[in-house]
């Protein structure tokens, strides 16, 4: 990072990416996982289920728009 030469949002993204790498090193070796992890995967199963339960897999689109905004 230290050696970056590049535009600012070129610099947020890099950054962006290494605290995504240092998060999923820190829950692959300690098990530690932020405080709305499972509520983000249980939204995005919920609302699957419901797609599939309702034959229209377009509710994925909207599970995946919660996930977000839970962030």
């Amino acid at each position: 990072m230290n050696e970056f030469f590049g535009s600012d949002k070129e610099l947020l993204k890099q950054i962006r990416k290494l605290q995504y790498a240092v998060l999923a090193l820190l829950e692959k070796e300690t098990g530690a996982v932020t405080k709305i992890y499972y509520r983000r995967k249980w939204v995005v199963i919920e609302i699957s289920a419901f797609g599939a339960a309702l034959g229209n897999m377009a509710y994925l689109g909207i599970g995946m728009s919660f996930e977000l905004q839970l962030e």
